[in-house]
């Protein structure tokens, strides 16, 4: 072989090597952006399953006096029923406010939950032989949250002597008054 065609083999191999490279990083690179558009759609339909970007928009935990506050109760791995889906849960009981967070992967992808027990207008708890689940129904929010055993018992208490301690502070104020 002389050294000219040599060359020129080198050059078309150099050549064909570059397209085949190039090939490769669009299909690359298109898998990328089909993964991320899967992704976002993932998220998206996530937030409205669960209703949480109905939720995030009065009750989204931006108040950084909570990590100041001592937790009554503290609870992981907590099933919870919102709109239409269920999620598992982290669930703090803190003395202003009832407190949710996703648990993993979804912890990333949707913010915490912050709702005060004020918002909180009915806890209605129904048991079934050993399982129990606590009902809430919540200010600004058209679906019912549903938190299930030993956590959803223990939210329907802390409502509960809430509910009381107000009645009681309302009769306490009302026969001062008379």
């Amino acid at each position: 072989m002389d050294p000219v065609n040599a060359l020129a083999d080198n050059g078309a191999r150099k050549a064909r090597n570059k397209i085949q490279i190039g090939k490769y990083m669009t299909e690359s690179a298109s898998f990328v952006v089909v993964l991320l558009f899967f992704f976002g759609f993932f998220v998206l339909l996530m937030r409205w399953l669960t209703g949480w970007s109905q939720l995030e928009k009065n009750y989204k935990a931006i108040d950084f006096s909570l990590n100041q506050q001592i937790s009554e109760g503290s609870y992981r791995w907590v099933k919870g029923d919102f709109k239409f889906s269920q999620l598992i849960l982290a669930v703090e009981l803190y003395p202003t406010s009832l407190w949710f967070r996703p648990s993993f992967p979804l912890n990333f992808l949707l913010t915490p939950l912050s709702i005060p027990w004020e918002d909180i207008c009915e806890a209605e708890l129904s048991q079934n032989f050993f399982l129990s689940k606590v009902t809430l129904r919540v200010l600004r929010c058209p679906f019912a949250i549903c938190i299930h055993g030993e956590t959803g018992k223990r939210i329907h208490a802390m409502f509960r002597n809430r509910t009381m301690t107000m009645i009681d502070a309302s009769k306490f104020s009302l026969s001062t008054v008379v």
